[in-house]
């Protein structure tokens, strides 16, 4: 995503290392009752695999990206405008062990109904201050999540680009 989180950023893009990366999760509403969207998890790689070494496992424990308090980045989750859209921002980067400016995210996505009240295990945090803050939240419904998706092709997953850095 651009810096306005409205338009598309160019799928060629150079980033540089420690450039902010717009990343915008989101869920199609359709006929179903409005849903609240979450991201789950998330993990970079070298290639296009999920479970490739190296690996870096930079959103966890059921939507908190950690990031920022490994690497002390900005790396954060955006304010949530909308029930359907959620934004972070990922702090560029590179794997040393790795000859390739390129890197890949998958990330596992979670719907929940909108009105649902919030829940540990349903919630976006980010790291600040020394603590983890909640920028966004919502639960399951009826004790089981409406819905939970998980890219099958990695290079396709919801909302997420491919991205490469280039040190200034």
């Amino acid at each position: 995503m651009m810096d306005d989180w409205i338009s598309e950023r160019p799928s060629n893009y150079n980033y540089h290392l420690g450039e902010l990366i717009n990343i915008e999760a989101w869920v199609v509403q359709f006929n179903h009752v409005p849903l609240h969207v979450l991201v789950h998890s998330c993990v970079a790689t070298a290639v296009p695999d999920i479970n490739a070494v190296p690996r870096y496992s930079f959103i966890e424990n059921h939507g908190c990206l950690t990031d920022a308090k490994l690497t002390q980045s900005s790396s954060r989750f955006m304010p949530q405008t909308q029930a359907a859209k959620l934004g972070f921002q990922m702090a560029a980067f590179k794997f040393q062990q790795v000859n390739s400016s390129w890197f890949y995210i998958g990330c596992i996505l979670k719907a929940t109904a909108a009105s649902a009240p919030a829940d540990a295990e349903h919630k976006a945090c980010s790291f600040s201050g020394n603590r983890y803050e909640v920028v966004a939240a919502a639960a399951m419904v009826q004790g089981r999540d409406v819905i939970s998706h998980q890219s099958k092709e990695f290079g396709r997953t919801v909302g997420v680009h491919v991205c490469s850095w280039r040190e200034k």
